[in-house]
């Protein structure tokens, strides 16, 4: 019973990990097309996806 809950809640971290990576893609090529250098633009993507992965890992340690 355990492993199923552990298992649903790696589920939905993995889910929120892919929307958050698709919406910062999305973020990246919107600002590409405007102009802005790529590989800043990287950079502060990963920063965000850093970040945004700690807190979705500290929420499923909750």
């Amino acid at each position: 019973m355990l492993l199923k809950v552990i298992d649903q809640r790696a589920n939905l971290i993995t889910d929120e990990m892919q929307r958050n990576a698709r919406e910062i893609s999305r973020e990246i090529a919107a600002l590409v097309h405007q102009g802005h250098d790529m590989d800043e633009l990287v950079r502060e993507g990963r920063m965000l996806l850093h970040r945004t992965l700690g807190e979705v890992c500290e929420a499923f340690l909750v």
